[in-house]
């Protein structure tokens, strides 16, 4: 599992709170249009508990949503709309900076 934890400096949903783990999760959802927890595992090479693991936080960060269907499978948010609400919420949580008068 080390390549998953891989920090690789620049990466642009980094700024974001979205770790290289959870990029390449989005990442092998997008290529597959949706996927089961299954086939993100198999496909990112990691047990089935990590890539559970790694769809929940994707999910709780707004990129991906999933279906009622069983087993469940995981749908990832267009990349514009996600990282756009990532970039709003962010900026939500940056201090109101005041002019000195």
């Amino acid at each position: 599992m080390g390549a998953l934890n891989d920090k690789k400096p620049g990466r642009p949903l980094d700024v974001l709170g979205i770790t290289a783990a959870e990029e390449r999760t989005y990442r092998a959802l997008l290529t597959r249009g949706a996927a089961s927890a299954e086939e993100i595992a198999r496909a990112l090479e990691v047990p089935l508990r990590t890539a559970q693991r790694l769809l929940d936080a994707i999910k709780a960060k707004g990129l991906t949503s999933h279906a009622l269907e069983r087993p469940r499978r995981y749908i990832p948010a267009s990349p514009d709309v996600a990282i756009q609400s990532k970039a709003l919420a962010a900026t939500a949580k940056l201090p109101i900076r005041r002019p000195i008068t």
